[in-house]
């Protein structure tokens, strides 16, 4: 009695399978990399860890507080209102990895129906970030201080006002608004106004600092020396449909912009 041969795997079929073995680690591992956490922050009702809207932060600086070891696609969504925090630090510390993006979207309304519904898409209002007080003779802090060189932040949706470091000296009295050490900065849809510094009153962007400014307004930033609005160091790769007005410098130039030895690209 003959036995049953066992059909023999054809090059192709074989080449085939692990074809499909190949895209299918290739999709899984971009589908859990292209998309990182989500945390949540309400500086009207937050008293949370920030993991979901009922237990949101009230803070960036008791969101960071908690959560050390940020990864590249992570998202924090921020509620509508006025959130009044210290300088709020971003820096290469906060990150698991050397490279990534981490996006800031400010300004949500109606954040608790995403309990409700799963295709949840937030209406997007603005977010008023400001520090808590506005110090004595220029001692309260810049708004945002980032230094995460391999990073890029995106933030939008957000009113950023208030810094005031007038009376600082050195790196200190860089970026009454925000100041940009390192990494890559994109703003679309932010409005910074009302800050105070000696280099950059709304933005200063350093050598390692890259930043990128979309459908946005810098106004009423005041100051002494080097850029009322903006003082740029670094690169402002793209100023798209954007008002710089009303920002004042008393001395060496640069009321709106000053550019020193940098790159800036003004896109109407």
């Amino acid at each position: 009695m003959k036995s049953a041969k066992t059909p023999s795997k054809s090059p192709e079929n074989s080449l085939f399978v692990i074809k499909l073995i190949t895209v299918f680690i290739t999709v899984f591992f971009t589908a859990n990399t292209a998309f990182g956490d989500t945390y949540y922050i309400d500086p009207e009702f937050g008293s949370g860890d920030g993991s979901s809207w009922d237990e949101a932060c009230w803070s960036f600086e008791e969101l960071f507080a908690l959560e050390w070891g940020f990864q590249s696609g992570d998202v924090i969504y921020v509620a509508k209102g006025s959130l009044s925090d210290s300088e709020i630090s971003i820096t290469s510390d906060l990150f698991e990895s050397g490279s990534g993006t981490i996006n800031i979207i400010c300004g949500v309304d109606n954040p608790e129906w995403v309990d409700y519904n799963p295709d949840w898409v937030p209406s997007i209002d603005y977010t008023d970030i400001h520090v808590p007080t506005p110090g004595t003779g220029g001692t309260a802090d810049r708004v945002f201080n980032i230094n995460a060189l391999g990073y890029t932040i995106n933030i939008s949706d957000v009113t950023i006002r208030g810094g005031d470091i007038s009376a600082n000296s050195g790196s200190g009295a860089y970026g009454g608004g925000i100041y940009i050490q390192a990494g890559t900065v994109n703003f679309e849809d932010v409005t910074i106004s009302g800050s105070k510094a000696s280099y950059g009153r709304g933005i200063c962007v350093s050598s390692t600092g890259i930043c990128n400014i979309e459908n946005s307004i810098i106004k009423d930033n005041t100051g002494t020396t080097f850029g009322g609005g903006i003082c740029n160091s670094g690169t402002i790769s793209n100023l798209i449909n954007s008002t710089i007005s009303g920002n004042t410098c008393t001395a060496f130039g640069g009321g709106g912009i000053y550019n020193e030895d940098a790159t800036i690209t003004l896109i109407a």
